[in-house]
């Protein structure tokens, strides 16, 4: 029996990357030992872990005793970091042995789990009689999945959908470039709608498709790549990275709830409070969500509330809310803000920065939390009585020391962050510099790494952001945005009023995010009804921004990526902490709060001239 025999047979090997596998076998040496010849004695300094391809090794300790076979390692203990064997090994016939470094395992950074379990389970039948079994790894919660048939009928349709529009586009009077344009459109928007692959692909696949036909010019398809908004993005990216790594979130959180654990209602006014604080620290709500549901359910399970009462439900909806209800209020609360700022008209663009951003949309968010308290505080008088046990959060705030460097250096960049926002309007420096200048400071200081920015600014939503950019200069390039608009004049015709022309937009909205997920839904509607604004008297924002809220609102959980994510990250032994039917009906008063909140703000908007 050769290694690559032995690695194909053993269950923790055999599913390494052939080049792993070739790796492994490159740093291996074969030796012959003969019968009764010490290998290595116990205590000896170690180095190599062995598998034995023929004969029979004893391994002996002064209790223990095992007798290996070919196809078997032992020496597995120095995996571990045992600078010494713990055993003895002698062979009991004639062995050949192959002796791998344990540097080279160490090196499969992989599969380090799978390796240290099986290593350990190998190296505990010497102390034991029976043999050590790896109990299966339960399958995770299966949040959604799409069945084979409608996968094959997403890639049929995806085939299909740009013949058949290129053909009737043919009876439309636009130019050539603008029907191939729209044809590989709506393959992407196929290709979406069946969720084929990743968001960002279908945005990279139209690109691609129009530079190769050469439909507008390098420069405008791949604008988005040079656009302000894209740096603006990564470099929020990078600043939330030092937030959340530096664990001055977790230190905040942990305060916050030792200062109101007297109380469930305390309890959740602050969960509520940590998601709100980070809403505009944080641009994501998944990153957001994965910060704060983990220390809401370790909360509950400690407190042993059943997660079939109402009580878990309103701490699930503290958490989740928190995080997710003023997404659309402040500008750098969510990634898809920035990507519609970059879809505005430049003039829009300067007006709905931060604080202008916040202006326009305070009003709605000073409502929708009214609404929401009102609701918790009915909620809360449904739910049983409980007792906190309040020294838990005053052992973890003792535990968490003084504030250590990265975290002061975190501060550091919010207040730079926080003047350089607030006092925009004297220095005229676009907010892109000065997040740009942050982010040179965090990474240039040593404050995040190399690897972490690699691994953690999330890369494929940036290139999903800049071809949304790149989509929108292409269509006005080719001049789609009037035909667009002039096509669209059978929905403009029948609105006699602005707010009822909002009302349509956030009905066709609602009923495309049954089909679309979120970030191509806002970004294609966006295309397609900035153009009409100014026919109806409606600012360019005020159109996006009810297309934000509208696309925000779900049902099911499919439509909401941000809720699918919260789910996965709350799960404690393959178990929700809450009941998610009781979740998606206070979901559903949620929406109903956002949907007032929206038509009492309508005055505050004509007010401002937005409409």
């Amino acid at each position: 029996m050769n290694l690559a025999q032995i690695i194909d047979q053993t269950p923790f090997l055999r599913d390494l990357y052939p080049t792993e596998k070739a790796d492994i076998i490159s740093t291996s040496e074969k030796i012959i030992i003969p019968a009764h010849q010490t290998i290595y004695v116990q205590d000896a300094r170690g180095e190599f872990i062995y598998f034995l391809a023929s004969g029979e090794v004893d391994i002996l300790t002064d209790t223990h005793h095992k007798t290996k076979l070919p196809g078997d390692s032992f020496g597995e203990e120095v995996y571990f970091g045992t600078r010494q064997y713990l055993a003895t090994a002698i062979a009991k016939k004639d062995s050949e042995i192959y002796i791998i470094p344990k540097t080279s395992f160490k090196n499969l950074y992989r599969h380090t789990n799978s390796l240290s379990d099986s290593f350990f389970a190998s190296f505990s039948e010497l102390l034991i009689k029976e043999k050590l079994t790896k109990t299966p790894v339960q399958q995770p919660l299966l949040l959604y999945k799409t069945t084979s048939y409608t996968e094959i009928f997403g890639w049929l349709f995806t085939l299909l959908a740009p013949l058949a529009v290129f053909q009737i586009l043919g009876l439309a009077s636009i130019t050539a470039e603008s029907r191939l344009f729209l044809s590989f459109l709506s393959c992407s928007v196929s290709m979406w709608m069946f969720r084929l692959f990743p968001e960002f692909i279908p945005g990279v696949f139209l690109l691609m498709s129009t530079l190769m036909f050469g439909l507008a010019p390098t420069s405008v398809v791949l604008s988005g790549l040079s656009s302000e908004t894209f740096v603006l993005i990564m470099s929020v990216f990078v600043i939330s990275i030092l937030i959340t790594t530096s664990g001055l979130t977790h230190r905040v959180a942990i305060y916050l709830m030792n200062f109101a654990s007297h109380s469930m209602l305390g309890l959740n006014l602050v969960i509520f409070l940590i998601g709100t604080i980070l809403t505009p620290m944080v641009p994501s709500i998944a990153s957001r969500c994965v910060l704060v549901t983990p220390v809401v359910s370790k909360m509950l399970h400690s407190l042993k509330i059943n997660e079939k009462s109402f009580l878990s439900v309103q701490f699930a909806a503290s958490a989740f809310f928190g995080c997710s209800i003023f997404a659309n209020v402040i500008l750098s609360s969510s990634l898809m803000n920035f990507v519609i700022l970059g879809l505005l008209p430049v003039q829009e663009q300067d007006q709905f920065q931060w604080l202008g951003w916040l202006k326009a949309a305070g009003i709605y968010g000073i409502t929708v939390a009214i609404g929401y308290f009102g609701f918790m505080l009915i909620t809360m008088m449904l739910c049983e009585k409980r007792v906190t046990q309040k020294h838990r959060f005053a052992e973890q705030s003792h535990v968490l020391g003084r504030l250590r460097k990265e975290e002061i250096f975190a501060i550091i960049g919010m207040i730079l962050l926080t003047a350089g926002l607030l006092t925009n309007s004297l220095h005229k420096i676009h907010p892109s510099l000065i997040t740009l200048f942050i982010m040179f400071c965090t990474v240039g200081f040593g404050l995040i790494s190399k690897n972490q920015f690699q691994r953690e600014v999330d890369w494929p939503f940036l290139i999903f952001m800049a071809a949304a950019v790149s989509i929108t200069a292409t269509i006005k390039h080719l001049g789609m945005d009037a035909w667009i608009a002039n096509f669209l004049k059978i929905i403009t015709s029948t609105t006699h009023s602005p707010t009822l022309f909002l009302t349509y937009i956030g009905v066709i909205t609602l009923i495309t995010r049954i089909f679309l997920p979120i970030a191509p839904a806002i970004v294609l509607l966006s295309t397609t009804f900035i153009p009409l604004a100014a026919n109806e008297g409606v600012n360019p924002w005020l159109v996006t921004f009810i297309i934000l809220v509208a696309a925000d609102m779900w049902f099911v959980p499919y439509q909401n990526s941000f809720y699918l994510m919260f789910e996965e990250a709350g799960l404690i032994d393959n178990r929700l902490f809450y009941d998610r039917h009781k979740f998606i009906i206070y979901n559903f008063f949620i929406g109903v709060i956002k949907i007032g909140a929206f038509y009492i703000s309508i005055p505050y908007w004509k007010s401002l001239g937005l409409m």
